[in-house]
């Protein structure tokens, strides 16, 4: 009775464990007030550095100078898939803890939306096979033509 009781926690928190400690994939990022890859990355990213936890990943603007940019060490990848219909990034990084703060911050369900100029973010899990390196293609062919 109560050892296996024991037993049976330990497997949840096993599996628990095993799902919290899977890496992150590609995020699809969607926002109507966003339309290119730096309007992402300086404008949203940027604002909300601090949240995010990715203050070390932008250099600091100069005061009436230039404005603040990212540094070409974060670890970030960014695509703006603009051919679809629905708009969106895909979003992939080495920084699990930057990945999962994203989700947090910007979860399609959260009781209060968060708003960037007036529209909502959203953040989700890309459908499997979707990558960065997979739309890239995409992209160039619709570009191309």
């Amino acid at each position: 009775g109560e050892q296996h009781k024991a037993v049976a926690d330990e497997v949840q928190a096993t599996k628990k464990a095993r799902i919290d400690s899977t890496p992150i994939g590609t995020l699809c990022l969607s926002c109507r007030g966003l339309h290119n890859d730096y309007q992402l990355r300086h404008w949203l990213l940027y604002d909300n550095r601090t949240a995010l936890g990715i203050e070390d990943w932008f250099r600091e603007g100069k005061e009436g100078g230039a404005p603040a940019s990212m540094l070409e060490s974060a670890p970030l990848v960014s695509l703006y898939v603009s051919f679809s219909r629905k708009p969106y990034f895909l979003i992939e990084s080495s920084s699990e803890e930057f990945k999962s703060k994203l989700i947090a911050l910007f979860t399609p369900t959260a009781p209060e939306p968060f708003l960037f100029k007036e529209h909502q973010v959203s953040v989700v899990p890309s459908l499997p096979g979707v990558t960065v390196a997979s739309q890239r293609e995409k992209v160039q062919a619709v570009e191309d033509k």
